[in-house]
């Protein structure tokens, strides 16, 4: 059985409308384990999370992914990778590895292949992992982001030849907003989400990943950064700060165009 279960289209307005990959409902929690953001598993039923800091697990993105339990098992055609590229939408141009799980909860033949159709399509592969750190994964570096939460980690990442994706404090990732990218304490640049960067100015349609593409390891080594830089969002108490930003962004537009 894979463990990758794919929808060629989600209604998330930060990806745009994109195929989406998901882990299979009986490993995916148990593959977000050693993710700074991971919930942990619930005694009643070790596939539900409690706790962390992860918007996926606490938001839409989770509710919709237990709807799919069901629905996947009386149709699993449907589920399929070429299912999921046959059936996206015609703007499409990313394909997002993974929303909920980590990718390499799929063995390296399921992955290949994956990476392989993506290419074949001429589409470009947006994915982070959690699981950079562990020796047999170090094959993902041309593939996915290094997901990292300090700057310790992303030097760590690095030294392994990943690219990363590091959420930091709101205050630092404003305080950043006019160079564009933030600079760690061991010197790795890190460009600021486009998509973030856009909320926090106060842009009615910000940037979906489908416009940007940039979290990608080729486009951030042909652009000369080390990984992008994520405002921490979400539900839980360390978006709290962020929420309250984009509040007030949002509020100082309004004033400015209120005649």
């Amino acid at each position: 059985m894979t463990a990758l279960i794919w929808r060629p289209t989600t209604t998330t307005s930060k990806t745009g409308n994109v195929p989406t990959a998901f882990i299979r409902h009986s490993v995916a929690l148990d593959s977000c384990q050693g993710c700074h953001h991971a919930p942990k598993p619930r005694p009643d039923d070790p596939t539900r999370g409690t706790g962390g800091t992860c918007y996926a697990w606490q938001g839409r993105v989770v509710m919709g992914w237990r709807g799919m339990k069901a629905a996947e098992a009386r149709n699993p055609h449907r589920y399929t990778l070429r299912a999921a590229l046959a059936g996206r939408a015609f703007a499409a141009q990313i394909v997002r590895m993974t929303a909920i799980g980590d990718p390499t909860a799929a063995d390296r033949a399921e992955l290949g292949e994956a990476f392989a159709a993506i290419a074949n399509e001429g589409l470009t592969l947006v994915g982070y992992t959690a699981q950079w750190f562990r020796k047999e994964h170090r094959w993902l570096q041309s593939h996915l982001l290094a997901s990292t939460g300090s700057d310790g980690a992303t030097r760590r990442a690095r030294a392994r030849g990943f690219r990363v994706a590091q959420t930091v404090d709101a205050d630092r990732f404003a305080a950043a907003m006019d160079a564009g990218y933030i600079e760690t304490k061991h010197g790795h640049r890190l460009r600021l989400c486009a998509n973030q960067a856009a909320t926090l100015q106060g842009t009615p349609r910000p940037p979906d990943c489908n416009a940007c593409q940039a979290c990608n390891p080729e486009r951030l080594e042909r652009d000369g950064f080390d990984g992008e830089a994520f405002a921490k969002h979400g539900p839980a108490a360390s978006g709290r700060r962020w929420t309250q930003l984009t509040k007030a962004a949002r509020a100082a537009l309004t004033q400015e165009q209120t005649p």
